[in-house]
């Protein structure tokens, strides 16, 4: 009798997390910047342009997927705060 294979075909309804917790890990990252005071990331521009290129990153890697959408708002949502602190 053939042995039949354990792994379990993930389902398209199942989606990883990997880019909600990668956007919680730069959403940290700019708030404690701002509070330290880390000069390389008090510039807007620099903020900007890091989200920009997060949320582009994410958005082709997760492929459409409601968590990259998530990730994305997320990391705005931390820029915004910088801006309003």
């Amino acid at each position: 009798m053939a042995e039949e294979s354990k792994i379990k075909p993930s389902s398209s309804s199942e989606q990883s997390y990997w880019p909600l917790y990668i956007s919680m890990l730069f959403s940290g990252v700019f708030l404690l910047a701002e509070a330290l005071g880390f000069a390389p990331l008090q510039k807007s521009t620099a903020k900007i342009g890091i989200a920009l290129i997060y949320s582009t990153f994410i958005l082709m890697t997760a492929r459409g997927k409601k968590i990259s959408y998530i990730a994305a708002g997320l990391i705005w949502l931390a820029v915004f705060a910088t801006w309003l602190l």
